[in-house]
């Protein structure tokens, strides 16, 4: 017990220490505190006139002091990921006034993913409201200083015209906006970005955000699914935990992959309820790692149950209390080692300057995960899952083959036995392969159809079916593994001992650790050689 509860804190800590890590690394993508201003408060002024009697810059008619300019060798990608660059100089111009942001600089205006010069775009007037009042045809550049860039990877353009309830805006004199009539939400200028538009002899401003309809993505309903599933999870590890019994190494397995569930629903849940709305970069990112790792550690954590399960059944059986502790500490390692490796792998690729953009992952690009793209995606999370859930699907198979080997010689050896006694066994057995099948699906099938998803149609509604079964997994697997006949009087039995209620004597014992059951009952005078104890014990647990 002593050495177990060592384990138990050595384990947690552990996780705390590796998650503080990555938290800490991340502080790396901070804009360098060195700087007179945060990359998204400037611009950059690399082309102005330097006076070099007092080192100030003139660019576009704003007047930079040597203190409100820097060179910066990184720059912020949607504003979100920072990537290293070229040194430039950059102006702190929302320190001398307020800013608004436009999608492409002076002159330019975007169309799709590219900005094009339109000299027509170079003065822009708009309706600015200020105390209260509006002032039409406000010349934008003369009111406000500007930064540059494209708030989020996606951007879309308001249309009041068709809107006018939702698209509405204001732009008031701070550089705010305000959203919706009657006003729903007030944007900061790093929340939208303003595109000049032409219509014939006419140059209008364009509002783009990063909103996107709710009802139009599945991601409006997933995430209540992942956060209904975590209180299921919670308390799943709760009596994974409390109970003696239930703390051997497939217990402690599952544990290690309900946490990551817990982690990844919660951390992905929120990510997705904010939607595209921006967040810090340092939070954004270290968000995706957290979710990253929350996930790539609960699949290495399921293939290790499905191997687990088939190397029981395979005949290693009397394995002791510390041999126990020993293959748990060997698939900690592997699980954990392997989750630690992928995610060192995504920072690494995405620190090295040297790597093609395609190939890497982008944590913080573009959303608070891996970056939308069909080849990063894939080399970092789908890939692997595909991997391991190839290799669980053929460990589920092979257990599968096994335990149904184990029903025929189980059939065979009693077959003169009494008739109502052997159909009851041989429905118990049929009742064990059904939860075990049931298994199979929640626990393989569906993360694989999600892949499956990916590669056909990652939009497709027909596998809304297999996601909203990955949303509400924890549900499925409380009832599967807490509700079970064994677990519960389990859990009645160590209520009446916190009670100090003794349970009354049963004829029979229940075995928990790999000794088959025993009953004052008549037993066979057939000895099943050729079926090993830990397997018809393995069958009764999982069936029980």
């Amino acid at each position: 017990m002593a050495i177990r509860q060592r384990h138990n804190k050595y384990f947690f800590i552990t996780v705390a220490v590796v998650v503080l890590v990555f938290v800490v690394k991340s502080n790396a993508y901070l804009d360098n505190l060195n700087k007179p201003c945060k990359y998204l408060d400037s611009i950059n002024i690399t082309d102005g006139e330097e006076n070099e009697d007092d080192g100030s810059i003139t660019f576009e008619g704003v007047y930079y002091p040597s203190y409100l300019h820097a060179v910066y060798d990184y720059e912020f990608v949607n504003e979100s990921y920072r990537q290293p660059v070229a040194p430039h100089v950059r102006g702190c111009t929302c320190k001398l006034a307020p800013c608004v942001r436009m999608c492409c600089p002076r002159g330019q205006y975007l169309y799709r993913t590219n900005c094009y010069t339109n000299d027509s775009v170079s003065d822009l007037s708009v309706s600015v409201t200020s105390d209260g009042q509006s002032f039409e045809d406000e010349k934008v550049f003369e009111i406000f200083n500007y930064v540059v860039g494209k708030p989020c990877h996606e951007i879309n353009p308001m249309e009041p015209s068709k809107y006018a309830d939702t698209d509405t805006w204001v732009l008031f004199r701070n550089g705010s906006i305000l959203l919706g009539d009657p006003p729903s939400e007030m944007l900061s200028k790093n929340k939208y970005c303003l595109n000049p538009i032409q219509y014939n002899d006419t140059i209008e401003i364009s509002l783009m955000t990063c909103f996107i309809p709710a009802s139009a993505t599945k991601d409006a309903w997933l995430p209540y699914g992942m956060f209904i599933s975590v209180p299921f999870l919670v308390v799943t590890i709760l009596v994974y935990t409390i109970l003696p019994e239930l703390r051997n190494v497939h217990g402690k397995s599952l544990v290690c992959y309900l946490l990551g569930l817990i982690v990844g629903y919660i951390t992905l849940g929120w990510i997705k309820l904010n939607g595209s709305a921006y967040v810090e970069p340092i939070l954004c990112r270290t968000l995706g790692y957290v979710v990253y790792f929350a996930f790539i550690s609960a699949f290495f954590w399921l293939s290790v149950i499905s191997f687990d399960l088939w190397w029981n059944f395979r005949g290693m059986h009397g394995i002791s209390k510390f041999a126990d502790l020993k293959k748990f500490l060997v698939y900690s390692a592997y699980a954990w080692g392997s989750t630690i490796f992928m995610v060192a792998l995504c920072y690494l690729m995405d620190a090295s300057s040297n790597i093609s953009s395609n190939f890497q992952p982008g944590m913080g690009a573009e959303t608070c995960f891996l970056k939308k793209a069909r080849l990063s995606e894939f080399l970092y999370l789908y890939l692997p899952i595909i991997l391991i859930m190839s290799c669980n699907s053929t460990f589920f198979i092979l257990t599968a083959l096994k335990i149904r080997k184990v029903q025929m010689e189980m059939s065979r050896v009693t077959a003169k036995e009494d008739s109502k006694r052997h159909q009851k066994h041989l429905d118990n057995e049929k009742a064990k392969f059904g939860l075990f099948f049931r298994l199979f699906i929640v626990m393989g099938v569906t993360w694989t159809m999600e892949a499956i998803s990916w590669i056909i149609s990652p939009g497709g509604w027909y596998f809304y079916v297999t996601d909203l079964t990955n949303a509400i997994q924890g549900v499925v697997i409380f009832f599967l593994f807490v509700m079970k006949p064994k677990v519960k009087e389990l859990i009645i039995k160590r209520w009446n001992i916190w009670r100090g209620i003794s349970s009354p004597r049963k004829q029979g014992t229940i075995s928990t650790s790999g000794t088959t059951r025993t009953s004052t009952t008549r037993t066979s005078n057939i000895t099943l050689n050729t079926i090993k104890p830990n397997e018809v014990a393995l069958i009764s647990d999982v069936r029980d």
